[in-house]
């Protein structure tokens, strides 16, 4: 009886998972190029910062573009 209650009980987890699923598809590409925007504003500064500090680098160090 225990048993027949944990399948019971993860059958319907599992239906309404995948119905929680077939609504949350339609906005995932939103969701997804939201937080590609986050990460490129979150990770703007270090690398102005650190092409700032390459090109230095070369001008002071006399090192060839490449």
């Amino acid at each position: 009886m225990k048993a027949w209650l944990i399948l019971f009980f993860l059958l319907f987890v599992l239906a309404q998972l995948g119905m929680w699923a077939k609504s949350f598809i339609a906005p995932l590409p939103w969701y997804i190029f939201g937080g590609i925007l986050l990460a490129i504003a979150s990770n703007y500064e270090k690398a102005i910062t650190d092409f700032m500090n390459t090109q230095v680098n070369r001008l002071f160090k006399g090192g060839k573009y490449e």
